[in-house]
């Protein structure tokens, strides 16, 4: 039975090749129909890359060098290179352009009204440093005390808030913490203080401390060498003042004894000193009497001009 299926299959099979078609056309006397699909011409592969960049199978040539001279290429004139420069200076510093800003929808809705500022603590700015002794403030005689007698430095806080009314309990701290945090910065700012107190003393010569205080701190000998060097030097300026004024005077006598001889007249140092001092800044004017200006209003009165009579060479 499978032998017979097999055979079937195998009939079935060769009825269905081309060979049998063949004949079964050829017996019948028909022709197959025509496709009705027109054949056309491919068109030629490209080898490489070099056929690609050719149009219709040839190969494009390629183009003329140009040797560039100054008749085909003349050098740009120096108004289009400045304008050129100029134009990508301008691309340079151009700003960016700014961005739109997208509005909030609350802005659109309108205005709001911010919030009051918190309350700022108080504040008081530190005193001026003084340049003297003189000039101290007791708030800055007590720190200079103090300091140099090597009180602690708690004592001197307390004391400078005390005269100088700047209590940190005062000043809204309710945390003592914060209270000694503020009295730490305190205590800083005072022994800075108490430094730029020595310097200025030193500087103007007025610094004055004993020999024990400097055995105790010998680091603080540079402001005494500052200090003795600077009222050294205010000493010599004052004398050579003095020796000045002295000749200054002593000059004036002789120039007044000097005039005397020449011209008989007796004549006082302020007014030797003032005429001398006019005619050097070049404004001495003598003034004339009033005899003198009388006769010189008289004189400009009497003066007139007469017109002179012009003689022509045709009268005569």
């Amino acid at each position: 039975m499978e032998r017979s299926r097999a055979d079937g299959r195998s009939q079935e099979a060769g009825r269905n090749t081309p060979a049998s078609n063949a004949s079964l056309v050829d017996h019948l006397g028909a022709s197959a129909p025509a496709s009705p699909r027109k054949l056309r011409p491919r068109p030629p592969k490209f080898l490489n890359a070099i056929d690609r960049r050719s149009k219709n199978g040839m190969i494009n040539p390629a183009p003329v060098r140009v040797i560039r001279t100054e008749e085909n290429d003349p050098k740009p004139s120096l108004p289009s290179v400045v304008a050129a420069f100029q134009k990508e200076n301008d691309l340079k510093t151009k700003p960016p352009p700014k961005k739109k800003q997208k509005l909030d929808s609350n802005q659109e809705q309108g205005p709001q009204t911010l919030p009051p500022p918190p309350p700022q603590p108080s504040y008081k700015r530190a005193p001026k440093i003084p340049e003297t002794p003189a000039e101290a403030q007791p708030w800055d005689k007590m720190l200079w005390q103090k300091g140099i007698d090597g009180k602690g430095w708690r004592e001197i806080a307390e004391d400078w808030e005390r005269l100088t009314d700047t209590r940190i309990e005062r000043m809204g701290e309710a945390k003592d913490v914060d209270v000694l945090r503020k009295r730490r910065q305190l205590i800083d700012r005072l022994a800075v203080r108490l430094i730029r107190l020595k310097e200025n003393y030193a500087a103007s010569g007025t610094m004055e401390l004993p020999d024990a205080y400097y055995k105790k701190h010998p680091e603080d000998l540079m402001y005494k060498y500052i200090s003795d060097r600077k009222r050294q030097d205010i000493k010599l300026i004052r004398i050579m003042d003095m020796t000045k004024a002295q000749l200054e005077e002593m000059l004036w006598k002789t120039f007044c004894r000097n005039y005397k001889e020449e011209e008989g007249l007796d004549i006082s140092v302020t007014e030797a000193r003032e005429s001398w001092e006019a005619l050097v800044n070049g404004v001495l004017k003598p003034k004339p009497t009033a005899t003198e200006e009388r006769d010189m209003i008289k004189a400009k009165k009497a003066i007139r001009r007469e017109p002179v009579a012009i003689k022509h060479e045709d009268e005569d």
